[in-house]
């Protein structure tokens, strides 16, 4: 049997099923269902095929493909997207300059029109998005990205990167909206409180052509609804060293707006090109007293934030490699455990959005980098978009989220003349069985990476 796959915006719609019998068509309805169903931790299935317009997510269609294929179907698969609009602006190049395998990675894009960059941190994902824009012919293109510090440095980057002005959407936070050629977004911004597109947007959105979704981890509460706002996409693309995040359902929903990994390049592979320092891990074995009440709250708040044993490890880390003259990160998820910390470490600076101001925050990164203190304690709120000059950092938290350790793990690791590794200390905590099968996760999250291990007793 022959079936025609025809790419239209967002979806892929299947036709040639017209004259087959009920029970034909429920058998190709089936496969349908197979090659497009997600299943949760607990096994619920959730499908992503609309039997009722025959049509799916985009991103899915070469994994529908191959699954057909191997079923014995004939495939006819074909782009029907319209013309790309008049460019308005002049082909002109860009004013700065590709480093390393940026260029590869465009050229792996262009490729495509859709697709996911798994591209480790350092890679410079945004110079890549402004690459692929220029070789493109500058299609109309909206960067969507998670939060407004990665939103204003992208746009600061990207503007002196390309030689023209950026736009940034971020009702939110308060930035006048500015609608460029190259837009960068914040995602949620775009949405009122009661989850309904803010006025004055449609307009713009009508004439979308490209739609990058960086940190496309981050799949928030709106999920797809932006996306169905964009009658002329032609290019979805998500970038993320760690696009997957471990729900299989929402890995399943981010493919299908972005597509499959098109390029990819982990931290290992850019220290070998003196891209980034190498990275050496130390697993601390630390072991737990068992605790009468299992829930999450209550495991955390005793064994990660208010255990002394555990945090005095942290704090002879910081005291030995201090006296060695050299700088670390501290990563913590709560508050409290970072004040505890900060309390403990000897001229060390706490940063949470919480406790500081921003401006306070961009001193702090100052004078760090300066090597003006030996050891910072940060949040989430440094996870992402922040460079330090650090010699060594610390995963104080825990918690499972491999693209968080990913992200963690990439912010110190600048290039060292020097040919020094940047060591990371992290836990694998014994006794609690949440804390251990977290704890083998981000061990597995590092050895994919391809960095060097070694495993120590607290």
């Amino acid at each position: 049997m022959k079936l025609k796959l025809t790419e239209l915006g967002l979806s892929t719609f299947v036709s040639g099923y017209e004259h087959l019998n009920p029970g034909e068509l429920q058998v190709l309805l089936q496969h349908f269902k197979i090659a497009l169903t997600a299943y949760d931790d607990e096994g619920l299935g959730t499908t992503l095929f609309d039997q009722t317009k025959m049509s799916f997510m985009r991103g899915h269609t070469p994994r529908v493909v191959e699954y057909l294929c191997q079923q014995g179907f004939e495939i006819e698969w074909m782009d029907n997207n319209p013309a790309r609009l008049e460019n308005e602006f002049d082909d002109k190049p860009f004013a700065g300059e590709y480093r390393g395998l940026q260029q590869w990675a465009v050229t792996e894009m262009r490729k495509h029109y859709y697709g996911i960059l798994q591209l480790a941190t350092r890679f410079g994902k945004s110079y890549v998005y402004g690459g692929w824009y220029v070789e493109s012919g500058r299609p109309r293109t909206l960067i969507l990205v998670p939060r407004e510090a990665i939103a204003k440095q992208m746009q600061s980057e990207l503007g002196e990167f390309l030689g023209e002005p950026v736009g940034i959407i971020a009702k939110s936070t308060g930035i006048k909206d500015d609608w460029r050629q190259l837009t960068i977004a914040i995602d949620k911004s775009m949405f009122d409180k009661d989850g309904k597109l803010r006025r004055g947007r449609e307009k713009y959105l009508n004439w979308i052509e490209a739609v990058i979704r960086d940190e496309c981890h981050n799949f928030g509460t709106l999920g797809n609804d932006l996306y169905l706002h964009l009658p002329r996409m032609i290019y979805s693309w998500g970038g993320s060293a760690t696009p997957f995040t471990g729900d299989n359902v929402k890995d399943f929903r981010i493919e299908g707006l972005t597509g499959p990994v098109r390029a990819k390049a982990g931290a290992k592979l850019l220290s070998e090109y003196g891209l980034v320092a190498a990275l050496k891990c130390y697993w601390v074995k630390h072991y737990h007293d068992p605790l009468m009440d299992d829930t999450w709250h209550v495991i955390y708040h005793n064994a990660i934030v208010n255990n002394h044993k555990r945090n005095q490890t942290i704090v002879d880390i910081c005291k030995q490699h201090a006296l060695d003259q050299m700088q670390g990160v501290v990563f913590v998820d709560r508050v409290e455990h970072g004040e505890i910390l900060a309390s403990l470490i000897p001229d060390s600076k706490f940063v949470s959005s919480q406790v500081v101001t921003p401006k306070q925050a961009d001193k702090i990164k100052e004078q760090f980098n300066n090597r003006e203190f030996p050891t910072v304690i940060t949040t989430k709120k440094w996870r992402e978009g922040v460079t330090f000059y650090a010699d060594y950092a610390v995963n104080a938290e825990g918690m499972r989220a491999d693209h968080v350790t990913i992200q963690k793990a990439g912010r110190p690791i600048m290039p060292r003349t020097d040919g020094r590794m940047v060591l990371w200390y992290d836990f694998w905590d014994q006794g609690l069985k949440q804390l251990e099968a977290q704890s083998e996760q981000r061990m597995q999250c590092m050895r994919s990476e391809g960095w060097e291990q070694e495993v120590v007793n607290d």
